[in-house]
């Protein structure tokens, strides 16, 4: 990071393996920024880090995070304030079990939760984090849409590939 800090007109940011903590990279100062994507941080208990009282700029469209091995929450504080949000994708965190406990943002239309055993149990229709997410028009977690029927069951036959074009779009 320059001395001077990141541009604040950076409109995306990608993150790998972070030798530093996150708090030090001033992403609240970022005020144009709408897609952030953080893949590698090994450290990090939660997220956005509650310890240091991290903040997310408010402009955020998209958010990615991924590789968080010891992430356990994610701070409620933290996503509060992320009114823009309406994609977001959580992946390779084994021991994250849940999402704020004040929910997600009202403004997000679009979950993705992967190689997070836990947390995916835990979305299951009417499992623990179900009114955290039931009202999210596309959620998948591990590659199966939780809105739609189980495949297997009839009349469904083109109802999931229009529901994959749905949420693609």
């Amino acid at each position: 990071i320059p001395a001077s800090g990141l541009p604040t007109n950076l409109t995306s940011l990608s993150i790998e393996d972070l030798k530093m903590p996150l708090s030090c990279w001033g992403l609240h100062k970022l005020t144009s920024l709408r897609k952030l994507e953080i893949r590698g941080c090994p450290g990090a208990l939660s997220f956005p880090e509650v310890s240091v009282r991290m903040r997310l700029p408010t402009t955020l469209t998209e958010l990615n995070i991924a590789r968080f091995p010891m992430l356990h929450c994610l701070s409620s504080r933290g996503f509060q304030n992320l009114t823009s949000l309406e994609y977001l994708s959580i992946s390779e965190c084994p021991r994250l079990k849940s999402f704020p406990w004040e929910g997600l943002p009202s403004s997000l239309q679009q979950l993705y939760v992967e190689d997070c055993p836990q947390l995916g149990a835990n979305c299951k229709r009417y499992g623990p984090e179900w009114s955290k997410i039931a009202h999210i028009p596309c959620v998948m977690i591990d590659m199966n849409f939780i809105h739609d029927p189980p495949i297997h069951d009839p009349p469904y036959p083109v109802y999931f590939p229009l529901r994959i074009r749905q949420c693609i779009q």
